[in-house]
């Protein structure tokens, strides 16, 4: 029997299968195959060892590996991932083997995900995040928020199996109310299936659960919207922190260029990056701005391009990131739109860059 040991070099599947992983590009981006980031599937073998859970045995009787943790960008089939779940249920049935996973989930297993969501403001803003996150680097759940009425509804989207539904709407929960010290409570959790045992999950997550709906999610009100969550150190805080102090330590500081990279370097963390919200952060307007870079023979569309290059080769660097995920932070709606950018930067792929570099 194999054992699992955490962190190891990725391997493949028994003689003839096909490989556990695949790299992601934005060829990758396939309808027919869809595919999970090696992260979350890692990170779920985790949990479910923390549980009792005897991974290794189960993961060498069906001839599978875990993915490389040393490496962002690889990902999992959907199809791959779901028959290692059916397995799991054949070896030791779990009525809600989803809220089981998520419960011992805990916060930093997804080091980029987590840090966007839960170094926001509120409950309301770190539910946005999640949106505009899992929309780019799922590519299978999505979430969408709708807070123009009371109660406010957060939905998952797509068309993930019942696992996966299941695991959003838990780990979310989870998540938010430990980031919250126990006051995130939803209205309800709404199913379009019946889960093995709704009122356990009902009891685990601490609302009412309702199967047979309409949609997948949960429903809370505007105030619990606004509840503030505690502010943790942010996992990225280091590599942001260093790339502002390098424009504090070069010359012309005050320099409105060196102020502007400056603000754009510590909104390299999937934040707005026009110059309303660089001028607002300045303490200026957007006209007042643009008068000032003028003068010293700049221009912000030139600044911000410099400034997402450099801090993309920073993230590059960075093995814990997915180019999916630099892709987010410098502000691109999908990875092949940084992937041309990045080509036009240095002439190389990210992931040229980043092997090169690994290797430096």
């Amino acid at each position: 029997m194999a054992e699992w040991s955490g962190p190891r070099r990725l391997r493949t599947m028994t003689s003839g299968a096909n490989p556990l992983t695949s790299r992601a590009t934005p060829a990758a981006r396939s309808p027919e195959e869809p595919t999970l980031p090696a992260v979350f599937v890692n990170s779920a073998l985790a949990a479910l060892e923390r549980t009792g859970w005897d991974v290794g045995s189960l993961l060498g009787e069906s001839g599978l590996v875990p993915p490389a943790v040393g490496d962002p960008d690889a990902r999992v089939s959907c199809r791959t991932w779901g028959g290692l779940m059916q397995r799991l249920q054949r070896a030791r049935p779990s009525r809600n083997l989803a809220v089981e996973v998520a419960a011992a989930t805990p916060i930093g297993a997804y080091p980029l995900l987590d840090y966007l969501v839960l170094t926001s403001e509120t409950v309301g803003a770190a539910l946005h995040q999640l949106a505009r996150y899992v929309e780019l680097i799922l590519r299978v759940n999505g979430w969408k928020i709708d807070d123009q009425d009371d109660p406010v509804r957060a939905e998952v989207t797509g068309a993930g199996d019942i696992f996966g539904i299941e695991y959003a709407i838990a780990i979310a929960v989870c998540h938010l109310r430990e980031e919250t010290e126990g006051r995130f409570v939803p209205i309800s959790i709404s199913l379009t299936h019946h889960p093995a045992d709704a009122a356990e999950m009902s009891r685990r997550l601490s609302c009412p659960v309702h199967p047979g709906g309409s949609w997948n999610g949960f429903l809370l009100t505007r105030d619990m919207c606004a509840v503030k969550l505690r502010r943790r150190d942010p996992v990225l805080r280091d590599v942001l922190e260093r790339q502002a102090g390098e424009y504090e330590r070069s010359p012309g500081t005050d320099a409105p260029q060196s102020r502007v990279c400056r603000a754009l370097s510590m909104r390299m963390t999937g934040k707005p990056l026009g110059i309303a919200e660089v001028a607002r952060d300045l303490g200026m307007s957007p006209r007042t701005l643009q008068r000032q870079l003028a003068a010293s023979g700049q221009s912000f569309n030139a600044l911000l391009d410099a400034t997402r290059r450099r801090a993309a080769e920073q993230y590059l660097s960075d093995a814990r990131l997915s180019i999916a995920e630099v892709a987010y932070l410098l502000g691109y709606s999908e990875p092949a739109a940084f992937h041309r950018a990045f080509r036009r930067w240095t002439r190389m792929t990210p992931q040229a860059f980043r092997r090169d570099a690994a290797h430096a």
